[in-house]
């Protein structure tokens, strides 16, 4: 959440619960609403944290987003982006991968 709001980004909801699954984030960074996918790993025996999140969980949050979207009126242009963070003893590591604009 923080790296969002050091990118200017406004952080508008974060856990927000639907019955298809919980979005993690919701920002806003004056254009486009983003919606944020975060994982987190402590190693990289099972790849990239943005590498963990198949299709079966784009879909949920597909719906998830659909439910936001409904309940807040908003017609605009959105995103969806993966927030991959990799902790080591000393850093953390983020990766963000956009899956696709609308």
């Amino acid at each position: 959440m923080r790296w969002y709001r050091r990118q200017g980004y406004v952080v508008i909801a974060r856990n927000y619960h639907t019955r298809y699954g919980e979005l993690d984030l919701v920002c806003w960074n004056g254009k486009i609403l983003v919606f944020v996918e975060v994982k987190t790993r402590t190693t990289r025996t099972y790849g990239l944290p943005v590498d963990s999140i198949h299709q079966y969980k784009l879909d949920k949050l597909y719906l998830a987003t659909q439910i936001w979207l409904q309940r807040n009126n908003y017609q605009g242009e959105l995103l969806f982006q993966l927030l991959g963070i990799q902790l080591t003893k000393n850093k953390a590591y983020i990766s963000v991968r956009e899956l696709y604009s609308i």
